[in-house]
């Protein structure tokens, strides 16, 4: 959804629909070849990137429902595409297993981030333009936007979330096939990390270090961060989350910060 209440959704008609979220009605039409599976506007609500199982990834002017430049430098379907929060690149990740940064005006492609050893399922840019995030089912890589260099790669083997916030231990009731499900950044530059055990996890960008964990009701798929540190998390059994992450004025003490509910839809919070 961008500043003026339009938002934007990918289907498997291979559309992109554009619409008014207060009166539902429906705007222009993106279409693709294959299933659009993702979409998001830029940072100003311009543009909208989409992409597709086609293995494309374009650029529409939201306004006028004109594409405006198709990237074609993956070769598997695309699963996420960000653009930054200055609105000039675009990182896209892919069942190729790449994450690329390609130019959103022009589609040159910048960087091949490569390192992954699955299907990246995931990628996210840094508030401060500085750091990209992205994950494969085993891990989590932090990468420089600016030469394409691996920072930080987080193996889920040492990641599994214990059952005390702030200490990275194992997990002794963890299945066998615990996997990530995605990564994004907080608006205060910590990663969020979700996994298929039910489990979210905020980590420190720079150790690695679970900072906290919060178990849900169901395995979480999809997230959004607004402003101020509030995330909203979507889960398979339909439930809509809107957590608001108050941090400690000093980070070495982001332990003994709280995560504290807000709002939930469809869960109760005594069930936490």
């Amino acid at each position: 959804i961008n500043a003026e209440y339009m938002g934007a959704s990918a289907s498997r008609d291979a559309t992109c629909l554009i619409w008014d979220t207060a009166t539902a009605k429906q705007g222009h039409c993106l279409m693709h070849d294959a299933m659009v599976i993702c979409c998001n506007y830029s940072p100003d609500g311009k543009y909208i990137v989409t992409g597709s199982q086609d293995k494309l990834c374009r650029v529409w002017d939201a306004k006028a429902g004109k594409e405006l430049v198709t990237f074609s430098e993956h070769t598997g379907l695309v699963i996420m595409a960000e653009f930054s929060p200055i609105c000039y690149n675009v990182v896209s990740c892919s069942a190729d297993r790449t994450v690329l940064i390609w130019e959103a005006r022009t589609g040159r492609c910048r960087h091949v981030l490569k390192g992954h050893t699955g299907i990246v399922l995931s990628c996210d840019w840094s508030l401060d333009n500085l750091r990209v995030v992205s994950n494969d089912d085993k891990t989590i890589n932090v990468w420089n936007p600016r030469n394409g260099e691996l920072v930080k790669e987080m193996d889920i083997v040492s990641r599994v979330p214990g059952r005390t916030s702030g200490k990275l231990q194992e997990d002794p009731e963890a299945p066998p096939d615990c996997k990530y499900l995605l990564s994004l950044y907080s608006p205060s530059g910590y990663i969020i990390s979700s996994l298929n055990n039910k489990v979210v996890q905020l980590l420190d960008p720079e150790t690695g270090n679970e900072m906290f964990s919060l178990f849900m009701k169901a395995s979480v798929y999809t997230a959004s961060c607004g402003t101020k540190n509030t995330i909203a998390f979507g889960d398979t059994n339909g439930n809509i989350t809107i957590l608001k992450l108050h941090l400690a004025s000093d980070a070495t003490k982001l332990s003994n910060s709280a995560m504290s509910l807000i709002k939930q839809m469809g869960v109760t919070k005594e069930e936490y």
